[in-house]
């Protein structure tokens, strides 16, 4: 801090505090101490800024914390050699693939840079919206961030990103603090849709269900039905003809199934202007509309196509039976890794937002539209 234009060190400087004083960021600092080029007005003014600070560069802890491993001529961020990967909670990874081959991912690049990867649930944190002590005290160069798309996911992460470079994964900086990679939902829908439409159907809905009472709206299944909105108008279908099945459910009163029940009678009572297939906005929708669709009489794909999103057939073993698209968690987790330590080798570069595909996978819950009646 300041006092009088002097600057007033704390009971401990940090890189931080000397990136402050010299108005560069934390990674122009760091490769400044590692000696690399980064334009004499830079080394400049963080020399002048390690100066007044008082700052010492703790060289000889990280060389000992690598196993008294050759620095590198050239190496950016806090000078750990460690990468973090922290999220909002791993969950079953025997079920949950998407979380497991977000952490593959994210592995393999930090591996493969000859770096080491801190893998951290920050659960309690985002509970108490302190940053955590391995952010505190900079073990790690830079972070992968999986802290979820709610208000403490997104504050704590900006918390972070203020200490040290990050890149959001499944989830998107609105005011660009961050670089974000995740799922392109617009071409997710856009290739269910065309699917669809290749099949003969023309009277296209979408199902959804906005929760009150219980947490906040996954943004993810919020850009879906956006992506299908807008795909639709370009179709020639305005967002009045769109037929929209969204649904407001008492989370403490009310389950999916009584959700979908309820759909499902919406639909029989238009009778042959009801829709001929039916877009849910995940695999779980689609697995709750089809149970209760078959409750109903009603036989899939015969009487009624529906299609998921996500691919979540290792969480949900009745997903399987759906067309739908996978969540590309592999790439995106390798992406992410490999925009971080992009960014820490270039620090002066702007964010990014990167949006990457699934695939379209065609099982059993889609043929051609039927005629008549439901």
């Amino acid at each position: 801090m300041k006092r009088n234009g002097e600057f007033e060190p704390t009971s401990r400087v940090t890189v931080k505090d000397v990136a402050r004083v010299a108005g560069v960021s934390l990674g122009t600092v760091s490769r400044v101490i590692n000696g690399a080029d980064v334009g004499a007005e830079y080394i400049q003014r963080v020399n002048d800024a390690i100066q007044q600070t008082g700052y010492r560069p703790n060289l000889l802890a990280g060389t000992l914390a690598r196993k008294k491993k050759p620095l590198r001529t050239y190496h950016a961020g806090n000078g750990t050699d460690q990468i973090g990967y922290f999220t909002n909670g791993l969950g079953n990874m025997d079920q949950d693939e998407a979380q497991l081959h977000f952490l593959i991912g994210v592995e393999r690049k930090v591996t493969a840079s000859g770096r080491h990867l801190l893998c951290s649930v920050f659960k309690q944190d985002l509970e108490t919206g302190k940053l955590p002590m391995v952010i505190q005290e900079q073990k790690v160069d830079g972070a992968v961030l999986k802290l979820g798309y709610d208000e403490p996911g997104m504050r704590l992460a900006a918390d972070i990103a203020k200490v040290m470079p990050v890149v959001l994964v499944e989830a998107l900086a609105e005011d660009a603090f961050a670089s974000s990679v995740l799922n392109d939902s617009y071409s997710d829908i856009r290739k269910l849709i065309q699917h669809l439409r290749e099949l003969g159907h023309t009277r296209i809905g979408f199902f959804h269900v906005k929760d009150v009472g219980g947490p906040p709206p996954h943004r993810l299944l919020e850009e879906r039905l956006e992506a299908f909105l807008s795909i639709q108008r370009r179709n020639g279908v305005s967002n009045e003809e769109s037929m929209l099945y969204i649904s407001e459910r008492d989370w403490n009163k009310q389950s999916l199934d009584d959700v979908s029940a309820q759909v499902i009678q919406q639909l029989k009572s238009r009778g042959s202007q009801a829709p001929t297939a039916i877009m849910c906005a995940s695999d779980i929708h689609a697995v709750s509309l089809c149970q209760a669709a078959e409750k109903a009489g009603l036989k899939i794909p015969d009487h009624l196509s529906i299609t998921g999103q996500g691919d979540m057939r290792r969480q949900e073993p009745r997903a399987a039976f759906l067309t739908t698209t996978t969540e590309p968690a592999l790439e995106i987790g390798t992406t992410a890794a490999e925009v971080l330590l992009n960014q820490l080798e270039n620090p002066e570069k702007p964010v990014q937002q990167i949006r990457i595909a699934g695939k379209l996978v065609i099982r059993g819950s889609t043929s051609k539209p039927r005629s008549g009646e439901l």
